[in-house]
């Protein structure tokens, strides 16, 4: 896994939500007999998407003990695409606007962020990561990369290849079922954005 930037952070959330949906359906669908296997499959990509969040959730804890697993994917999303209306952020993060300006009002009080009016666009708010922010960010990278060396260290020459392959295999399939990411903010809208 590569440490968190423009793709890493994005990639991550819809792996996560891509296998958690594609589960998902295949408990409810129930139609058709589960092949040889799948069982196994489903209780170990549960296993392993549990595990990546906690490991996360607690890296995030690290770097700022009031840091959530929700609010470190927002500052991600900042980090990698810089300046961002709330309805932008909110897509990024599927959730909902009012959830977003609920945890951008913690992270503004706690100097992570930053909420100002555009200098192009008078009615947009944009949010951007302040320098505290943008240090928790790259922390949390480090030490994000770090638990993924020791990870790399403790397997095989033969396992390390058949991890990668097998995580970018999964991460090809998700991304088919998957609907494409939202397009980046570069602030050459013809009208404000909302």
């Amino acid at each position: 896994m590569a440490p968190a930037g423009r793709s890493g952070a994005h990639h991550r959330g819809r792996l996560d939500h891509g296998l958690a949906r594609c589960v998902l359906a295949a408990r409810v669908s129930g139609s058709a007999p589960e092949p040889a296997g799948f069982g196994e499959f489903r209780t170990a990509s549960g296993e392993l998407f549990a595990r990546l969040r906690q490991v996360r959730a607690a890296l995030a804890r690290s770097c700022d003990p009031s840091l959530t697993l929700a609010q470190l994917h927002l500052v991600e999303e900042l980090d990698s695409s810089g300046a961002l209306s709330v309805g932008e952020l909110a897509a990024r993060a599927a959730v909902s606007s009012p959830t977003v300006t609920g945890m951008l009002t913690t992270l503004e009080r706690n100097g992570i962020v930053d909420r100002r009016r555009s200098p192009h666009y008078q009615r947009r708010v944009e949010v951007t990561l302040t320098d505290r922010g943008r240090s928790i960010v790259r922390e949390q990278q480090h030490r994000l990369s770090a638990r993924q060396r020791q990870t790399f260290d403790r397997l095989s020459p033969t396992e390390r290849r058949e991890t990668v392959d097998t995580m970018r295999r999964l991460t090809e399939l998700l991304g088919r079922l998957d609907p494409p990411p939202p397009p980046p903010a570069d602030g050459r809208r013809s009208s404000p954005p909302r």
